[in-house]
């Protein structure tokens, strides 16, 4: 498997998709497969559930990353499984 990502239903309406454990195999790294498994996740979620925010835990340096895929910070640093992240919120629609 060379990438890999989770979006988790929401429970109810006003909660947003959550999109979790976005990973890519070391050897596929720096070719952009990231870049287009978001925008794939991103696309299948406007067309799944329309109009709907997304939210991820992201770790703390590809804070950037994500924001180019239209993510703002929510939340300040945490820490999970002992790595700095940050909660980061993209509005729907």
């Amino acid at each position: 498997m060379a990438a890999s990502l989770r979006l988790r239903t929401p429970v109810s309406i006003r909660e947003p998709v959550t999109i979790g454990r976005v990973v890519i195999a070391q050897d596929h790294r720096g070719a952009g497969l990231g870049h287009r498994l978001m925008a794939a996740a991103l696309e299948h979620l406007t067309e799944r559930w329309p109009g709907r925010d997304a939210y991820l835990s992201a770790q703390a340096h590809l804070q950037n990353y994500y924001a180019g895929h239209g993510f703002v910070a929510v939340t300040d640093t945490y820490l999970e499984d002992n790595i700095p992240h940050i909660g980061m919120y993209r509005h729907g629609g």
